[in-house]
């Protein structure tokens, strides 16, 4: 039984100030990665986030939108229906929706254990696969954004350098500050610079069309439900595989005992409410988790902090997020593939396990080379 004090309101409250600030720039990037608008991933960071912390078991995990699950979701949608399209956003709904519902029948007949069956090394060929998916991406928005003013011409690759400078600088010599954040601020107030001195125009992000959820509904017809039930059914798998891999990382530095059967009844709650409430599919982000933990944070009430600090953050600084360069993001995208790849951790596998280098580097193959939901159910069956 947690008991509440001052003092642990005061540690929650300003760990949630940390994860507000560390999941403004993560979630309209995620959102990109996604396929959409970039208010779906600050939506993403506030119902589902609050949900997954009441009803999970962990004191320390925060939820929201995720680089994997991001990708994951784009690849396996955007051939079914054209990203950012009303269709889109039918799909994404009804398969968050789906997600929550397996992620809750497997909590609710105390199935967690399956998750032991996805072994690290696929959990990191999958995680590499989907770095180099990112990074090709990025570096491919990064290119259309400078081709279209001249390649020479532009000050969107110098915003770009200048936002994974910042961001490897921050990283390397001030762990704890919002990394992220920071590099997003140096590309703005470099790509506002270069438009006041030149005149040359810095693709913008926009304004958001709303900063507070909107409800939703996911398409529930019979029809669409069978369309994606392999696709739902392989977006668990990632989201088990994320879970499990959180919750350990979690339990072993704070010493608290992990239900994981909780744990996903609490993720599985959190997709469903938020397919109801304009959001795409959210777990635990270790992101953010991790430094959640270290700065302090007592309760689950730091995540519900952090969710209400971020609308309030999005309240009052529309205008500054409608003015984010897409270059910055895009950067902040190429950041992301470079840090998912563990390469202390691939030499080790490679060390001491011919099996399981097998299982990574078969699906890291498969990730890069077949669709992804047939990816992932490859690497789980090379076990």
């Amino acid at each position: 039984m947690l008991t509440l004090t001052a003092a642990g309101l005061r540690a929650d409250l300003i760990a949630g100030l940390l994860g507000a600030l560390l999941v403004l720039p993560q979630g309209v990037a995620f959102a990109r990665l996604a396929g959409l608008p970039p208010e779906y991933g600050i939506y993403t960071a506030i119902v589902p986030c609050i949900v997954a912390a009441l009803f999970g078991s962990s004191r320390h995990v925060m939820s929201g939108p995720t680089n994997a699950n991001s990708l994951a979701l784009f690849a396996m949608l955007s051939p079914l229906a054209l990203p950012g399209s009303p269709d889109y956003l039918r799909l994404v709904l009804t398969a968050t929706f789906m997600v929550g519902v397996m992620q809750f029948l497997i909590a609710r007949f105390r199935l967690g254990s399956l998750a032991n069956f996805i072994s690290p090394s696929v959990l990191l060929g999958f995680m590499s696969g989907a770095a180099c998916l990112i990074g090709y991406r990025a570096v491919l928005d990064l290119w259309e954004l400078a081709r279209s003013g001249g390649v020479l011409a532009t000050g969107e690759p110098l915003v770009a350098l200048v936002t994974v400078a910042t961001t490897l600088v921050v990283v390397r010599y001030r762990r704890r500050w919002p990394a992220m954040l920071l590099g997003l601020a140096a590309g703005y107030a470099l790509g506002e610079g270069w438009q006041m001195q030149t005149g040359q125009r810095i693709e913008r992000l926009g304004a958001l069309t709303s900063a507070v959820p909107p409800l939703s509904m996911p398409d529930l017809s019979p029809a669409t439900l069978a369309q994606l039930s392999g696709i739902a059914l392989s977006l668990t798998i990632v989201a088990l595989g994320q879970s499990i891999s959180i919750a350990k990382a979690l339990a072993e530095r704070s010493g608290q005992h992990i239900d994981v059967n909780r744990e996903f009844f609490g993720q599985g709650l959190s997709n469903i409410a938020g397919s109801f409430f304009s959001s795409y599919l959210s777990c635990g982000s270790l992101n953010r988790s991790l430094p959640n933990l270290e700065v302090g944070a007592r309760t689950p009430l730091a995540a519900v902090f952090s969710s209400l600090l971020l609308l309030l953050l999005v309240l009052a600084g529309a205008d500054l997020l409608a003015g984010i360069p897409m270059s910055a993001i895009s950067a902040l995208l190429l950041y992301v593939a470079w840090s998912l790849i563990n390469v202390p951790k691939i030499v080790e596998i490679a060390r001491f396990s011919r099996q399981e280098a097998v299982c990574l580097g078969a699906t890291w193959g498969a990730m890069l080379l077949i669709p992804i939901e047939f990816a992932i159910l490859i690497g789980v069956g090379c076990r």
